[in-house]
């Protein structure tokens, strides 16, 4: 396989940090697997109240926001001064583990007048008086840091006085927070005291969003003072008729977590960020695995993935601590009978419906459970059938058809290079050259895109024949890289995997696996010709001279009936060769597009456009009366033309010039 200007970043497994997705583990480079660098940063809005302290993580990219308001007290580990570095540190490792996404940090600092009863009014007066709302404003406005996603809802948490903020926040401004965490939450908010913050019990409302998390969490050994509190606003909480039942989640740790302090804030903290991320509490083993470094709990990454036109789902399982998982899909959060697999084929209910994956150890040693990320189901794709569909044959016009391409297609080139593809794969995975059966069969899955380029590479890697070479990790490694990118391994990358594989926090199979979810290998298959199977798109750039430019003019030509604009044409010939679009997908974009319908061809036309187009030919007229025919019975312009894209004819001209037919 050629070199790669795009190389892969090894830290496949690392961290990853998407502003789309925040679907992890994929594109960090090894050597830098903390998602953020240590740096706290000051910020000032006005010199009273609002100022502090933030952190944000190191690359670029837009990421949700956490106010996370400390407890009382200037030096202790959860006050002001030293709760951001220690929280910060917490966080590199969730978020390494897949338990909570990256996040921009920012931490007021409150100043304290211990004859206000502890600082129970400046607490107050920071919500009351708005310096939270302005605080807010200047978040969205860019003016604390750049890489803040408006889009996302702004969360706000705090610990003990700090709790009893973040609780009145979402009282007070319930459109702006509804992902609360109070932890050990202090009497300050509401206990039908003056000093309260809230009055009435009927004033502790908050929002009913759908996707509203509220949290509250103390130690056992707080039971007297915090436990009572937390109680005092379940109650209210629960018997006030403006809030549905339920709508907070609370814990209490055993007598391990100690009292009031640091090891609590922790715990409590960590819970809340999982639940505000899936939705759910995590197990009392997970919560150790999180923070205490120990290794019971099950945690790992999880990826799904769904081809075009097709309705099954795939969930993989990457960089984690279990050795094989079951699996268990869920529809809306409850289990579906019999989805028992990584796979999972959507129906008809799913429709509108909310899907994600649910993960546990195969092997019973680790507890807990992850999920993969959710997904909607949008649309379930349907093979279109149209009843006595004529025969659509290749036979040759009376007259000659246009060359669609300017002089050799593009499959001519990719022949070649798929079956330097195959030959490596023998080559370095088993160590020896190809037989002629064995590379005429693979070359055909591959040419046809019955398979991607990963499901025959990991074929190869998972034979038995490799086994038996009795590779050693780091043999094996480079092996990995010659198969897949044609390369020699960098430093940083040989490194990484033989430290994951040495630890075994990593067996080999998953090792394989995870060089799938690149983009070198995306982009890889694109310049082979080939399907790739992982969730990154290809980015390669093609000559203006590749046939796909011809395949596109010809879309405007014989369709639109008019000459490309030069934006559109590099823009659906970049999606056609980096497989972000299909050919069917292209067609159907063209013959149903406000252009085409602002046309106002009659049927005849229409159906000739789609033979010139779709063929290359005029119609034989047969097939051009039943086409007529269809239409004039109801049949939708849209059947017809999916019922040209699915013949044979136009699916074999999309494979000669590499382009995924539907």
């Amino acid at each position: 396989m050629g070199k790669r200007v795009v190389r892969f970043l090894s830290a496949l497994i690392a961290v990853v940090i998407t502003a789309a997705s925040f679907s992890f583990a994929k594109n960090v480079s090894a050597g830098t697997s903390d998602v953020y660098d240590g740096t706290i940063k000051d910020y000032t809005i006005t010199e009273t109240y609002n100022y502090g302290t933030y952190f944000e993580p190191k690359v670029n990219g837009n990421f949700r926001v956490l106010i996370y308001v400390h407890g009382s007290g200037d030096y202790g580990t959860c006050g002001q001064g030293n709760m951001p570095a220690g929280f910060m540190d917490q966080l590199n490792r969730w978020i390494s583990l897949g338990y909570c996404e990256p996040m921009v940090v920012i931490c007021p600092k409150i100043e304290q007048n211990k004859e206000k009863s502890w600082g129970i009014t400046d607490f107050g007066e920071f919500v009351s008086d708005g310096h939270l709302e302005e605080l807010v404003r200047q978040i969205k406005a860019g003016n604390i840091s750049k890489k803040v996603d408006t889009s996302k809802p702004i969360a706000i948490a705090g610990y003990s006085m700090g709790g009893s903020v973040a609780l009145y926040a979402g009282v007070k401004y319930p459109g702006t927070f509804y992902n609360v965490g109070a932890i050990s939450p202090s009497w300050c908010c509401y206990n039908g005291s003056d000093q309260a913050y809230v009055k009435k019990s009927s004033d502790l409302v908050f929002s009913k969003k759908s996707d509203a998390h509220f949290f509250m969490s103390y130690g056992k050994g707080e039971d007297a003072q915090f436990g009572g509190n937390v109680d005092t606003y379940l109650k209210a909480i629960d018997g006030n008729g403006k809030n549905k039942k339920g709508l907070f989640k609370s814990n209490a740790y055993d007598s391990s977590y100690g009292s009031h302090g640091w090891k609590v804030f922790m715990m409590g903290t960590f819970e809340f960020l999982y639940y505000m991320r899936y939705d759910c509490q995590p197990t009392i083993e997970m919560i150790d695995t999180a923070c205490s470094g120990k290794d019971t709990g099950l945690h790992g990454f999880v990826d799904v993935d769904r081809l075009n036109n097709s309705n099954t789902y795939t969930a993989h399982y990457m960089s984690g601590n279990a050795k094989e998982c079951n699996f268990q899909w869920l529809r809306n959060g409850e289990p579906i009978s019999g989805a028992t697999s990584n796979e999972y084929t959507v129906v008809e209910s799913d429709l509108g419906a909310e899907l994600r994956c649910k993960l546990t150890d195969k092997d019973g040693k680790l507890t807990g459970y992850i999920f993969s990320p959710r997904i909607k189901v949008e649309n379930i794709y349907t093979d279109p059938s149209v009843t006595d569909t004529p025969t659509v044959t290749s036979t040759p016009p009376t007259t000659a058809p246009v060359d669609p391409t300017p002089s050799i297609s593009r499959g001519e080139s990719s022949k070649e290079k798929i079956t330097s593809f195959v030959e490596n794969l023998y080559v370095n995975v088993l160590g020896r050259a190809s037989e002629s059966e064995g590379a005429s069969y693979w070359f055909d899955e591959l040419w046809y895109f019955r398979r991607s380029g990963d499901d025959v590479a990991l074929e190869f890697i998972y034979s038995k024949e490799l086994n038996d070479r009795n590779l050693s990790d780091e043999a094996y490694v480079k092996m990995l890289y010659k198969a897949f990118f044609d390369r020699e391994p960098d430093d940083s990358g040989m490194k990484y995997w033989l430290d994951k594989l040495s630890d075994s926090s990593l067996d080999r199979r998953t090792v394989a696996k995870s060089f799938v979810y690149s983009q070198e290998w995306a982009d890889t298959c694109a310049t082979y010709g080939i399907r790739c199977g992982g969730n990154y798109k290809a980015k390669v750039s093609i000559a203006t001279s590749d046939s796909t430019y011809a395949f596109v003019e010809r879309m405007y030509e014989t369709a639109l009936g008019r000459d490309s604009d030069p934006e559109g044409k590099e823009y659906w010939a970049n999606a056609l060769s980096n497989y972000r679009c299909t050919g069917e997908e292209l067609g159907v974009e063209f013959f149903l597009s406000e252009e085409m319908e602002g046309l106002n061809i009659s049927d005849e036309e229409f159906v000739d456009r789609l033979y010139k187009t779709f063929m290359d030919r005029d119609p034989e007229p047969d097939g051009k009366a039943y086409w007529l025919r269809s239409l004039s019975n109801g049949v939708s312009r849209k059947a017809v033309v999916l019922g040209f894209t699915r013949s044979d004819e136009f699916i074999n001209r999309c494979i000669t010039e590499r382009i995924l037919p539907y």
